[in-house]
């Protein structure tokens, strides 16, 4: 399994598990700036595998189970909000940042495969 060895925001390796969050989600926190991201890396074959049953093009809903499942994942991380900034990468349509919207006005940034992430980096840190 692939890891990040580096925040993927300000580069430092100044990373530390989130106790009880690392376990189940594999979350990690940067001591330098503060962002908490997922440190395994995916798979070619598991991102593959992923994108190729997902469409960008089609219409699509979003189940209540979903944006039940969405509400709490954000309720837990409610205790690691402090700029009311969300990064998104890989953000599909970007349901999950619509829902934490509606919930607490976070401002939201959204990159998918066909937006550069260095464009994204730069609105997230401005």
């Amino acid at each position: 399994m692939t890891k990040h060895k580096s925040c993927l925001i300000c580069s430092s390796y100044n990373l530390k598990h989130l106790s009880g969050y690392y376990e189940k989600h594999g979350l990690v926190n940067c001591k330098t700036c503060g962002f908490v991201f997922i440190e395994r890396i995916p798979t070619l074959v598991e991102h593959t595998l992923f994108y190729s049953k997902y469409s960008y093009d089609s219409d699509g809903s979003l189940s209540s189970m979903t944006k039940e499942s969405y509400h709490l994942l954000l309720d837990e991380f409610e205790k690691f909000r402090s700029t009311n900034k969300i990064l998104d990468i890989g953000c599909g349509r970007g349901w999950f940042l619509i829902e934490a919207k509606k919930g607490v006005g976070k401002s939201m940034v959204q990159n998918s495969p066909k937006k550069p992430l260095r464009s994204v980096e730069q609105q997230f840190l401005q």
